[in-house]
């Protein structure tokens, strides 16, 4: 092949890419790595607002290394979602112009607008559609089927809708930006923020209890499978997973003896966790929640249970919590082998 030829070929492909990048972006189709809505320096954050379109509104303020509401310190599982949040935010697509008008108006009567700071300085700023309570009518004014999964956000800048999910996740938007003050009230279900962690054990449903150590030692970190000793996993993992157990949070707690027994229906836990330290031990439980009405797979199958929240229980009460922070505690001798 001759110089010139490929020089033809070359030219023409360049050509082609560009008018598939031309159309693509007239269709509103936009790259799966877009972040125009995402962050990637969330540990510089020290400032985060809420406002929803009734006029409630809170301020998240970052000193001393704690998140506060009005001076208060707020539930870091929380703040700890929405920076996880923040820092993977995907455009999935932009909304086609002949749909665009029709979200337009639904921004005008149910929204809030979220605002991200550095240094006190606004950094990232959008509005986001806050009720989902008739998730048909967005699906006709988005003209996606994918409404319920994902969620639509209008750019401060361009006025334009965009359709945005976290890759791999399923996150309650309307919960995430909550104006109420009693959504970020800390719960705590255990505080072993100044206890030394020795041993965290754990047994799955389906893996039919088989019990899953991780402990320290005077020099290092052990594993163990139902008393058996297990060898080449990462001792380096094991450290970061006892310090992942520090204070341990939830979205609401249940105390009433009645209500516990109604909520978990007597179902046996799908897992247990024991957490010894030097000066205290805690068990806890966890419990499947029936999925709401609204809940549905990805065929259109209701859920028979809830796959964004569970039952925690510890100590006589009865916690909500959110599978999305409470992930990194969950965790199997599989999850500990070395890379």
């Amino acid at each position: 092949m001759n110089k010139k030829l490929k020089n033809l070929i070359a030219v023409f492909v360049i050509a082609l890419c560009a008018l598939l990048y031309l159309n693509n972006k007239e269709k509103g189709i936009v790259s799966y790595d877009d972040r125009s809505f995402s962050l990637a320096n969330i540990e510089e954050l020290d400032k985060i607002s809420i406002t929803d379109d009734l006029g409630n509104a809170i301020e998240l303020n970052y000193e001393n290394g704690a998140w506060l509401i009005g001076g208060q310190q707020v539930r870091a599982g929380k703040v700890s979602i929405l920076l996880k949040v923040v820092s993977s935010l995907r455009v999935r697509n932009k909304i086609s112009n002949e749909n665009s008008d029709s979200l337009i108006s639904l921004f005008k009567k149910s929204f809030v607008q979220v605002k991200y700071f550095v240094n006190k300085e606004e950094v990232l700023s959008f509005k986001a559609l806050r009720n989902k309570s008739e998730p048909d009518e967005f699906k006709r004014a988005s003209g996606d089927s994918n409404i319920e999964k994902d969620f639509i956000v209008l750019s401060a800048e361009s006025n334009i809708p965009y359709n945005v999910h976290v890759y791999g996740e399923e996150i309650d938007f309307c919960q995430l930006f909550s104006t109420e003050t009693t959504a970020w009230n800390s719960l705590v279900v255990a505080d072993f923020t100044n206890v030394k962690i020795i041993e965290v054990c754990s047994s799955f449903e389906e893996t039919n209890d088989v019990l899953f150590c991780v402990t320290a030692t005077d020099s290092t970190i052990k594993f163990n499978q139902s008393n058996t000793p297990l060898k080449d996993l990462s001792v380096k993992k094991g450290i970061n997973y006892l310090r992942a157990f520090r204070k341990i949070e939830s979205k609401r707690m249940f105390d009433n003896k009645k209500v516990i027994r109604e909520l978990i229906d007597d179902q046996l836990p799908f897992f247990e966790l024991n957490v010894s330290g030097t000066e205290k031990a805690t068990s806890m439980f966890g419990y499947k929640k029936a999925a709401s009405l609204h809940q549905v797979d990805f065929s259109g199958k209701a859920l028979k249970y809830d796959n964004e929240f569970f039952y925690l229980f510890s100590s006589g009460n009865l916690h909500l919590v959110d599978y999305f922070s409470f992930d990194e505690l969950l965790k199997s001798a599989e999850d500990f082998t070395n890379e």
